[in-house]
């Protein structure tokens, strides 16, 4: 149980303020820069790629500074749980963020925002599962494209029309 609010809170923390932001700003603006269609799919899916490699070269870099000493199997032991925590948030709130900003607020976007950390959770656990027989690197990074992808699925599907 314990486990479970520390993950709630790691998501909250780092998805809390974004999503607020995202909100209010979409809340004021009186017209939003594109209409729904094939070249907002591009870029929301096009934003969440790019997420999914920061945050990746954000987690090996820093663990890859902070443990230039140390073993090969120590960076894997401490990249898993790292990437798992912190990944999967900011690569589900990168398409629910663009897609928002782009075509305006939808009218169910609480429920696209979830569906899209839900979905980058759940991707990440089965491409992880996937991509193990390659190590862990290739693992994570099997994690990060089909969380990439399954997040954009799952935002696109349940935010509905523009409201």
């Amino acid at each position: 149980m314990i486990v479970l609010l520390g993950i709630a809170a790691t998501v909250g923390g780092l998805t809390g303020p974004s999503f607020a932001t995202v909100r209010r700003v979409t809340s004021i603006r009186p017209y939003a820069p594109l209409v729904r269609g094939s070249l907002e799919r591009a870029c929301v899916l096009a934003v969440a790629g790019l997420a999914a490699a920061i945050a990746c070269a954000e987690i090996f870099g820093a663990l890859s500074s902070v443990l230039q000493a140390t073993s090969y199997e120590r960076f894997e032991w401490l990249a898993t749980p790292v990437f798992f925590l912190a990944a999967p948030p900011v690569i589900g709130l990168a398409p629910w963020a663009a897609g928002e900003i782009l075509s305006g607020p939808s009218i169910r976007q609480e429920e696209s925002f979830a569906a899209a950390i839900a979905a980058a959770y759940l991707a990440t656990a089965a491409g992880f599962g996937a991509g193990l027989i390659g190590g862990i690197p290739a693992a994570l990074a099997t994690a990060a494209a089909f969380s990439t992808i399954l997040a954009v699925v799952a935002y696109l599907r349940v935010r509905g029309p523009a409201a």
